[in-house]
């Protein structure tokens, strides 16, 4: 298997997994307002309902992708700051209050299915090529670990801790909320 390959493996078993979850959520905790992990140190408390976050994360799959390519393919990025991505959020937020669980469980799998595709065309020396910028110490490799799987991990971590009272840490990954 080829590190492509693998890196695709697993994102697929990170999100399957999230999404797996979220599917045995009852309404009412669909509708849960969430908190971060009580071992999050980065990041403002999620403040929004489990659905929202959900959805968020469905959505948000093709934008770190996106990055995530255009770093193995050495295209520039355009930086994004905490507070862009706290006004995105927010922007998010407000406009899918009440998200369909069924139809955002969809969403999320049918982004990673693509971005997992996308993943499997990159070649080793795409893997390896660093950003710039901000992003300049990680390669497209690191991104796609702590930013695009980190991110489900982390807001998985948090919803969990709202419903289950979890308590193992999960560390927020840089350039995701």
């Amino acid at each position: 298997m080829s590190r492509a390959e693998a890196l695709a493996a697993d994102l697929e078993s990170s999100y399957t997994t999230f999404a797996t979850y979220l599917e045995s959520l009852s309404p009412d905790q669909w509708r849960t307002p969430a908190a971060n992990h009580p071992q999050i140190a980065a990041g403002e408390d999620e403040r929004r309902l489990v659905g929202v976050i959900a959805h968020h994360v469905g959505e948000t799959v093709p934008m770190f992708a996106e990055r995530a390519r255009r770093i193995a393919t050495g295209e520039p990025l355009d930086p994004i700051s905490l507070a862009e991505m706290d006004a995105a959020n927010a922007r998010h937020a407000a406009v899918h209050t009440n998200p369909d669980q069924a139809e955002t469980v969809a969403m999320l799998r049918d982004n990673v299915e693509r971005a997992s595709e996308m993943i499997r065309e990159l070649s080793d020396d795409d893997l390896d090529r660093p950003g710039a910028g901000e992003l300049s110490s990680w390669t497209a490799e690191q991104l796609i670990r702590r930013v695009l799987i980190g991110h489900a991990t982390w807001h998985e971590g948090s919803i969990r801790a709202t419903l289950e009272g979890s308590s193992e840490g999960v560390e927020a990954p840089h350039g995701a909320r």
